[in-house]
Protein backbone atom coordinates (compact mmCIF):
# COMPACT_ATOMS: atom_id res chain seq x y z
CA UNK A 1 0.00 0.00 0.00
CA UNK A 2 2.88 2.38 0.65
CA UNK A 3 4.15 2.28 -2.96
CA UNK A 4 0.62 3.00 -4.19
CA UNK A 5 0.40 6.03 -1.90
CA UNK A 6 3.80 7.22 -3.04
CA UNK A 7 2.83 6.79 -6.69
CA UNK A 8 -0.27 8.90 -6.17
CA UNK A 9 1.14 11.59 -3.86
CA UNK A 10 4.58 12.19 -5.42
CA UNK A 11 3.23 13.75 -8.65
CA UNK A 12 1.08 16.10 -6.56
CA UNK A 13 4.18 17.25 -4.71
CA UNK A 14 5.90 17.76 -8.06
CA UNK A 15 2.86 19.78 -9.25
CA UNK A 16 2.01 17.19 -11.92
CA UNK A 17 -1.68 16.70 -11.23
CA UNK A 18 -2.40 14.82 -14.47
CA UNK A 19 0.02 12.05 -13.54
CA UNK A 20 -1.53 11.75 -10.07
CA UNK A 21 -5.06 11.55 -11.47
CA UNK A 22 -4.07 8.97 -14.09
CA UNK A 23 -2.30 6.74 -11.55
CA UNK A 24 -5.26 7.01 -9.17
CA UNK A 25 -7.65 6.12 -12.00
CA UNK A 26 -5.48 3.13 -12.89
CA UNK A 27 -5.48 1.76 -9.34
CA UNK A 28 -9.22 2.32 -8.89
CA UNK A 29 -9.89 0.69 -12.26
CA UNK A 30 -7.75 -2.30 -11.36
CA UNK A 31 -9.59 -2.68 -8.06
CA UNK A 32 -13.00 -2.50 -9.74
CA UNK A 33 -11.89 -5.01 -12.39
CA UNK A 34 -10.66 -7.47 -9.78
CA UNK A 35 -13.90 -7.16 -7.80
CA UNK A 36 -15.96 -7.79 -10.95
CA UNK A 37 -13.85 -10.85 -11.77
CA UNK A 38 -14.33 -12.13 -8.21
CA UNK A 39 -18.07 -11.67 -8.55
CA UNK A 40 -18.37 -13.38 -11.94
CA UNK A 41 -15.90 -16.25 -11.52
CA UNK A 42 -15.98 -18.37 -8.39
CA UNK A 43 -12.44 -19.67 -8.93
CA UNK A 44 -11.17 -16.09 -9.06
CA UNK A 45 -12.76 -15.37 -5.68
CA UNK A 46 -11.01 -18.39 -4.22
CA UNK A 47 -7.73 -17.28 -5.75
CA UNK A 48 -7.85 -13.66 -4.59
CA UNK A 49 -9.88 -13.70 -1.36
CA UNK A 50 -10.05 -17.30 -0.21
CA UNK A 51 -13.05 -19.54 0.21
CA UNK A 52 -15.77 -18.97 2.78
CA UNK A 53 -15.74 -21.51 5.61
CA UNK A 54 -19.04 -22.07 7.40
CA UNK A 55 -18.31 -22.39 11.12
CA UNK A 56 -21.88 -22.32 12.47
CA UNK A 57 -24.62 -23.97 10.38
CA UNK A 58 -28.24 -23.76 11.60
CA UNK A 59 -27.05 -23.06 15.13
CA UNK A 60 -24.70 -26.08 15.17
CA UNK A 61 -20.96 -25.57 15.53
CA UNK A 62 -19.03 -27.31 12.73
CA UNK A 63 -15.92 -28.54 14.55
CA UNK A 64 -14.48 -30.05 11.36
CA UNK A 65 -14.50 -26.60 9.74
CA UNK A 66 -12.96 -25.09 12.87
CA UNK A 67 -10.04 -27.46 12.44
CA UNK A 68 -9.78 -26.45 8.78
CA UNK A 69 -9.26 -22.80 9.73
CA UNK A 70 -7.18 -23.72 12.82
CA UNK A 71 -9.49 -22.10 15.35
CA UNK A 72 -10.46 -23.44 18.75
CA UNK A 73 -13.95 -23.31 20.20
CA UNK A 74 -12.84 -20.87 22.88
CA UNK A 75 -11.27 -18.49 20.34
CA UNK A 76 -14.50 -18.69 18.28
CA UNK A 77 -16.48 -17.76 21.41
CA UNK A 78 -14.18 -14.80 22.00
CA UNK A 79 -14.76 -13.61 18.41
CA UNK A 80 -18.53 -13.89 18.85
CA UNK A 81 -18.45 -11.97 22.14
CA UNK A 82 -16.29 -9.26 20.59
CA UNK A 83 -18.65 -8.82 17.65
CA UNK A 84 -21.66 -8.70 19.98
CA UNK A 85 -19.94 -6.04 22.10
CA UNK A 86 -19.19 -3.99 18.96
CA UNK A 87 -22.79 -4.24 17.82
CA UNK A 88 -24.18 -3.21 21.20
CA UNK A 89 -21.95 -0.10 21.40
CA UNK A 90 -22.75 1.17 17.92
Amino acid sequence: MIPIGTTIVQPIADENLGKAVSSTAFFVGALVLLKILQYRFNWMEGLLSGKVVVVIDNGVLQSKNLRAIRMTISSRNICIRTRLAELSTS
